[in-house]
């Protein structure tokens, strides 16, 4: 949509942050479709080097590669299909977590530090605003430190820093929407919905749901062993404030991504890099035994049995054994089984020009990628979200009155009374169904 001129929020409804747009767009831009991947990947190559950064800061170069191949177990449960806000968010958190460990740890700080710092902060709170956990908690530690040392002085110095860098990169965001007269658009899709979506909806309580979604997110090995391990590290004298305030860290991680009470796993990207610094300390106690041979035993024990039951097993399970299959189906489109997408684009090719649009009632933007036609109306999707906030299909449907798209494909179990209605009031005939005795199936409907 960017590529014709379309702007987000304004022509193109979602409450994910402005960055994720701008970076699917510079992906475009690098190769249709493809293009993204190689944004992802820089990524996740950035992520795993500072959570390699992190785990140095207190083990040994072996025991930090253990420590990040174990954080990263994580990731298996968490990444689905990738393209996901934590999935940028993540670089951002780890570089900011070692940033503040080196100053708390060993008051190492830099201007440039300070201004990548801030503008991290920037980057996530223009992706999504609950992954900011981080900041949050280390912010108030150090600015609670600085107060009771009485560096002023300092305090000020970091805190400018640290604002410009935020500055950095929201200002040019919010000067580009400003000037595309986008800020309302953006304040009510990305600000007024996400806090709806967030909070009690028609009266519910949803306590019982973030409880819920808490010890779903909290309850995998890797973390529970993360919160064990830095529990016991505060019984130590000389780092006991630090490790208090990043247990405290670690627990507002999880109560941010759980706000919603919803148990998206790909909410729970933003935990790998919040385990990679007690999983250092573990190590980190065992690289401090006195007697030699002590330590190298206990070392190849924990190793051998850290990487037999947790590290092989999971990287085998979900990587080594998948490489040659995904391999030779790199050509091919991996579509949900419910979806005939060749029939779709096949449909969508031969009934409706490049310059017209559809519409997907449902949620599955990647009809308009493949097909490469812009969608209809300011929602290329409906649901969840006009469940959310049911003013959305009453605009949806209204949109969809004045411009009739040439075709409208129905997702499966998405055909209700109202696009039923709207179809049959306009001239709409299915001309694709993937099961035509089923009223609910995935269907393409063409206006004669």
């Amino acid at each position: 949509m960017m590529q014709n001129g379309y702007m987000p929020y304004k022509d193109s409804f979602d409450h994910k942050g402005p960055v994720l747009y701008l970076l699917n767009y510079f992906g475009n831009m690098i190769s249709y479709y493809r293009g993204i991947w190689i944004i992802e990947v820089i990524s996740l190559t950035i992520t795993v080097y500072c959570l390699y950064r992190i785990a140095r800061l207190k083990c040994g170069k072996l025991s930090s590669v253990i420590v990040v191949l174990l954080a990263t177990t994580l990731l298996f449960r968490f990444f689905e299909g990738g393209n996901l806000t934590e999935e940028y968010a993540m670089p951002c958190i780890a570089l900011s977590i070692f940033v503040f460990l080196d100053y708390l740890i060993n008051n190492k700080i830099s201007n440039m530090r300070l201004l990548v710092a801030g503008a991290s902060l920037g980057t996530v709170l223009m992706l999504r605003p609950n992954m900011i956990a981080v900041w949050l908690v280390f912010c108030f530690f150090v600015l609670a430190k600085l107060v009771t040392e009485k560096k002023y002085s300092e305090l000020m110095r970091l805190g400018c820093l640290f604002s410009i860098g935020v500055i950095a990169v929201v200002g040019p965001i919010i000067l580009w929407l400003g000037l595309k007269h986008d800020l309302i658009y953006f304040w009510n899709d990305y600000i007024v919905f996400n806090k709806l979506y967030s909070s009690s909806r028609s009266g519910e309580n949803l306590f019982p749901k973030r409880w819920s979604a808490f010890i779903d997110f909290a309850s995998s090995f890797v973390f529970l062993a993360s919160i064990v391990s830095i529990i016991s590290c505060t019984k130590e004298k000389r780092t006991r404030s630090i490790n208090i305030v990043y247990l405290i860290y670690m627990l507002v991680n999880v109560a941010l991504i759980a706000m919603a009470g919803i148990t998206f796993g790909h909410y729970g990207m933003v935990l790998v890099p919040s385990v990679i610094y007690p999983l250092a300390l573990f190590f980190e106690r065992i690289e401090k035994i006195e007697q030699k041979n002590i330590k190298s035993a206990f070392l190849l024990v924990v190793s051998i049995y850290v990487f037999s039951t947790i590290i092989i097993p999971e990287w085998d399970d979900n990587v080594i054994r998948d490489i040659p299959v995904r391999y030779m189906a790199r050509e091919e489109r991996e579509i949900d089984s419910d979806w005939d997408m060749n029939c779709i684009l096949h449909c969508i090719n031969q009934y409706v020009d490049k310059d017209e649009t559809i519409s997907v009632y449902g949620n599955y933007d990647l009809v308009y990628v493949l097909s490469k036609r812009k969608h209809a109306t300011r929602y290329s999707y409906q649901f969840p979200i006009g469940r959310v906030m049911p003013e959305i299909l009453d605009e949806y449907f209204t949109q969809l009155e004045t411009e009739l798209p040439v075709a409208i494909v129905v997702a499966g179990n998405q055909l209700d009374e109202r696009m039923g209605y709207f179809l049959k009031k306009n001239g709409y005939s299915s001309i694709w169904s993937d099961d035509p005795e089923n009223s609910q199936s995935t269907a393409v409907f063409v206006r004669k």
